[in-house]
This record gives C-alpha cells, structure tokens and sequence, in this order.
C-alpha cells in the first residue's frame, strides 16, 4: 500500500507537469484546424538556451495578419537544427484565421494526426508518466529500506 501512494505522489506532478504541455499543444492544433490559414514568416530572432550540459536553441518567427504582428516559435533544438530552420526560404506559419494569436509553424501542423483526441493523448501522457515515476518509486522504496529484508531477531 505504501508503494502505491508513493508511486502516486510521485506519478501525478509528472503527469501534471506532461498533461498540461501535451492539452495545450493539442487546444492550439485543434483551434487551427477549424479554421486554418497560412502566412509567411520572417525569422524574428533565435533564443538561446543554456543548461548545465547542454545549449539548446529556439527560432523566433513573426508573420503578419491583417497587418498586426504575431509571433511563432519553433521547439527546442541544437545549434545545427536552428541553423536549418534559418535557411529556410519559404518558412509558413499555420494559424486560426477566428484568432491569429494562435499560430504554430506549418511544418508542425502538417506533422499532426488528425484521428488524435484529448482522451488519447492524454492517455499516453499517463502511461508515461507512471513509466517515468516506477523506477523513480522503486529507487526511494529501496532508499527507504522499505524494500530491504528485516532481519529476525
């Protein structure tokens, strides 16, 4: 019993944390494809992340809609990746045409599985999270010594 709760507490920030990516990446998909439209984007600026042991960078575009300015971001990369998005001539943004606010790069878009729900995706964020959260729960069960052989006295 006490495996479970721990498995629990340690399973259910990881989904949280998974879920919510996972809800938003899928609302903001789903808010384009009722109503999609595509504009061209111009490379704004890159974005640099630095870690402890590793840089990663993110390509900033902004595209125009009706002559307001919006802005897109591509997904982490490496440096090469990031050069590769620059290169790009022809660089489209897919967004709502009811909010252009809400815009990914096209290639993400069409990169989508439309037969996807929220219940699926969500589902698989679960499985992964209780993957993550079952070893992370066996290495403090056994940290604990609640796992180890008591010995008889």
């Amino acid at each position: 019993m006490k495996f479970l709760l721990l498995l629990v507490l340690i399973a259910l920030p990881l989904g949280y944390l998974f879920g919510e990516e996972e809800y938003t990446r899928f609302t903001r998909i789903e808010a384009i494809s009722k109503s999609p439209g595509f504009a061209p984007a111009v490379v704004e600026e890159v974005v640099k992340i630095e870690g402890k042991k590793h840089t990663s960078y993110r390509v900033r575009y902004r595209y125009e809609v009706n002559g307001k300015r919006f802005y897109a971001t591509t997904t982490s990369t490496d440096q090469q990746g990031a050069m590769r998005y620059i290169a790009q001539q022809d660089m489209q943004v897919a967004y709502s045409t009811r909010d252009p606010a809400i815009g990914i790069i096209k290639r993400y878009y069409d990169l989508r599985n439309p037969r996807e729900t929220l219940a699926s995706s969500l589902f698989i964020t679960s499985v992964f999270s209780l993957g993550i959260s079952l070893p992370i729960s066996l290495v403090v069960w056994w940290r604990l010594g609640w796992l180890k052989r008591r010995k008889k006295l």
